[in-house]
């Protein structure tokens, strides 16, 4: 585990023995899309204004969301096992697409999937308890200080902690 190098500035991962893993990068939240406005025609005689846009966020696509799920579950399942956990990662695109394609052809499948996707909310609020909970875990020795680096903290050394 310990030979697991941290997620640098790229969003990338890599192990020894595989390939390196670029992980998707979700939207930001404040993020708005950008819309298109109709303007009055000079031949309407009208000074009516442009319709503002109406709001909303715009979803990603079920494939890079189904995508980012697996990452998730990849990225868990490094805390157990690294080589299980990038292979999950490793594989979330190819999934995504023939899952995307699938529901694509199939309702029901889509629909199931849909179901699946909607407890995203939930994981990203278990992602942002985990992004401070594991470094600690970590820290305490409670887990394992490559589980920390995966979540770009690394508990501090011996000549850390006895100074504390």
């Amino acid at each position: 585990m310990s030979d697991a190098a941290p997620i640098d500035g790229q969003n990338t991962i890599e192990l020894p023995g595989l390939d390196p893993v670029e992980l998707p990068v979700p939207p930001a939240a404040d993020e708005k899309p950008k819309r298109r406005t109709r303007r009055a025609s000079a031949s309407s005689g009208t000074d009516s204004k442009p319709r503002a846009p109406r709001g909303g966020v715009r979803r990603p696509n079920l494939e890079s969301r189904i995508a980012q799920g697996f990452t998730t579950i990849g990225t868990f399942a490094c805390i157990v096992n690294e080589f299980d956990g990038m292979t999950i990662i490793q594989g979330a695109p190819n999934l995504a697409a023939s899952l995307s394609k699938l529901a694509d052809e199939n309702p029901k499948v889509r629909e199931s999937l849909e179901k699946m996707l909607a407890a995203g909310a939930w994981s990203a609020v278990i992602g942002a308890v985990a992004a401070v909970g594991i470094p600690i875990a970590a820290n305490h020795k409670l887990l394992p200080p490559a589980v920390a680096g995966l979540f770009a903290a690394a508990p501090p050394g011996p000549e850390a902690q006895s100074a504390a």
